[in-house]
């Protein structure tokens, strides 16, 4: 796939839809031209592979012409659209791989000695999987809403009323998008299975792979580390749950299906390692301590509300944890 495959989508999808042209990225010439390609070449391909195995229409993935931080999945009666703003895309990139993480100043040893066996290639493989995880998010958005027009937004400016129903949804995309990022490890390990030979490597990688997904929901929190973000505790308020309680039903999903694997580790296994990890991401220690406060003094609160939704969601026909086969996971 090229430069050609997105742009004939870009005109298909308009000419479909009458979508504005002007808020469809022009990726040529862009700084970061060849990474959303190769992101593009992902999306596509996955797309592909699943659109008629889950029964959806004509479906395309495209970068959205906003500064805003933002991803999307949006149903018409023709077809579907997954988009990624440019703000989102180019952001996470900066943020979490053009910043050059220190990884021989990280607490502990064992990301120094995978930083040396992967080239510094760390940071590429966190934003893999920040931007994997939200690319699956929201296909599971599709697979869940085959009913016509419809959008749903990671971020909106909207202050809408709480729906159960919502929380349900974004409880199975979320797990959707968990699941693809252990397959991107997986995939990783055995890619470089020369360079990862020791158990301790293998779970490294897991471990650093969480981190992206709990420092990708505490950018969100905190609005990319704005000051004035608004990061108090809700339950049963807004479309999204609060990032304090993805962030802990997405570690115990992950670390369920770690173990699934036979890697056997424990809850405390991934607080000890990603929690310090995601410490010494953050230069502004203050974000770290204020989600670890937070989730320290609610977290009876915060447990309640994903047992709870794991039990809506076991009686939610129409979710894609439901039909997990389709993917041969």
């Amino acid at each position: 796939m090229s430069m050609e495959n997105y742009q004939n989508d870009f005109k298909d999808f308009t000419s479909l839809t009458g979508f504005p042209k002007n808020q469809i990225l022009d990726i040529e010439f862009h700084p970061l031209e060849n990474v959303l390609i190769d992101f593009f070449n992902y999306c596509k391909t996955t797309i592909l592979r699943y659109s008629k195995k889950f029964d959806l229409n004509q479906t395309y993935f495209l970068y959205h012409e906003s500064r805003n931080r933002n991803a999307a999945a949006k149903g018409y009666h023709t077809c579907n659209v997954i988009f990624i703003t440019n703000g989102l895309f180019t952001d996470l990139y900066s943020r979490i791989y053009l910043s050059n993480i220190d990884f021989d100043k990280i607490s502990f040893s064992q990301f120094q000695n995978l930083n040396q066996n992967t080239k510094d290639a760390l940071g590429l493989l966190m934003f893999q999987s920040g931007m994997i995880f939200t690319f699956h998010h929201e296909f599971a958005h599709l697979v869940q809403r085959k009913d016509g027009n419809f959008e749903m937004n990671e971020y909106s400016n909207e202050e809408k009323p709480f729906n159960q129903y919502n929380h349900i949804l974004e409880y199975d995309s979320d797990l959707n998008g968990c699941n693809f990022v252990l397959g991107l490890i997986d995939q990783y390990i055995e890619d470089h299975s020369n360079l990862f030979k020791t158990r301790e490597d293998r779970l490294n990688l897991h471990w650093l792979a969480l981190s992206s997904m709990i420092i990708t929901m505490l950018l969100f929190l905190n609005n990319f580390e704005d000051s004035k973000a608004n990061r108090n505790l809700y339950i049963k308020e807004k479309l999204h749950p609060h990032a304090s309680v993805r962030i802990s039903y997405i570690m115990e999903h992950y670390l369920f299906n770690m173990n699934v694997y036979g890697m056997q580790v424990t809850t405390q296994d991934g607080l000890n390692n990603c929690f310090r990890f995601c410490n010494d991401f953050f230069e502004n220690k203050e974000i770290f301590k204020h989600y670890f406060e937070q989730l320290s003094d609610n977290l009876d609160t915060i447990n309640e509300y994903c047992t709870e939704l794991f039990d809506l969601a076991t009686e939610t026909p129409n979710l894609v944890r439901h039909q997990l086969e389709k993917f041969n996971l």
